[in-house]
């Protein structure tokens, strides 16, 4: 009966725990002030020369905001770290709803994902068999059938 209870025991703090880690692993939303420090910090890091650092902040924020400001920054950031393929995806998310973007941001990032595009090809992949998961470069990027193709660097790429 004793080892009973103790495995009753065992058992709920270890579910628990799983609960309380799977409600830390969820991105809680942030106030307006977190995204203005996270923003600023990001700014920050990207001024120092941190361009790494300051694109996981801006990442982290692109997460929990919809900001033209951050998803600007992203686009640039992007680019400038020779990552085409995220360049060309942040800034069409940016261009389908730019928000209250001004006219000459609009310009830069349509100017920068142009730039970006042209060092893409496409792959577009054809299954008789639905649902087959697919990676292209270590990365997943659909399942069968895809709805349109997938942009990758031009070169040899692993499928």
């Amino acid at each position: 009966m004793t080892r009973r209870m103790v495995d009753d025991a065992a058992l709920r703090r270890a579910l628990a725990l799983v609960l309380l880690v799977a409600a830390g692993a969820r991105a809680a939303p942030m106030t307006d002030d977190e995204v203005k420090q996270r923003f600023e910090l990001a700014t920050r890091l990207y001024s120092q020369g941190n361009t790494l650092e300051a694109l996981d902040e801006l990442e982290r924020l692109a997460k929990t905001t919809e900001l033209p400001a951050v998803l600007v920054n992203l686009v640039i950031v992007n680019a400038e770290l020779g990552r085409p393929e995220a360049s060309v995806a942040v800034a069409d998310r940016l261009l389908a709803k730019p928000g209250t973007l001004d006219a000459a941001r609009l310009t830069r990032v349509r100017a920068i994902r142009d730039e970006q595009r042209q060092k893409l090809g496409e792959v577009m992949v054809t299954s008789p068999v639905d649902g087959v998961e697919l990676s292209l470069a270590g990365k997943v990027v659909g399942q069968t059938p895809l709805q349109k193709p997938v942009l990758s660097r031009s070169g040899t790429v692993m499928l």
